[in-house]
């Protein structure tokens, strides 16, 4: 186990073609997505590589709401992905980005140098 937020193990200092990761990030405000996601981008990805992202994700903050509305008592409140912004913020640090929602609360982002 170890915690993306620190450096990465001396085994896993190598350049990957891929790196997917499920359900980990709505752990995180979107600052430090941003910042995990550069530093996996830059030390780790290949640079025809991609990094693929499944999470708890809604494609803008009133469908979200609408979740949470729906969801009454057994919602509760994590740094869940709101494509819309997240969107804005990945592609200010260069990257390709591409988002699709693949249900009422999920979503994959694929990201590319």
């Amino acid at each position: 186990m170890h915690d993306l937020r620190g450096d990465w193990p001396p085994e896993l200092n190598r350049s990957f073609d891929r790196i997917v990761s499920g359900y980990v990030f709505h752990h995180f405000e979107l600052d430090e997505k941003v910042r995990i996601i550069r530093s996996l981008v830059s030390k780790c990805l290949a640079p025809s590589g991609r990094l693929v992202i499944g999470d708890i994700a809604f494609p803008d903050e009133e469908a979200r709401e609408k979740v949470k509305i729906a969801a009454g008592n057994e919602w509760e409140d994590e740094f869940y992905w709101i494509a819309d912004q997240a969107l804005a913020a990945l592609q200010k640090i260069n990257l390709k980005v591409e988002y699709v929602q693949v249900s009422s609360c999920a979503g994959i982002f694929t990201l590319q140098p």
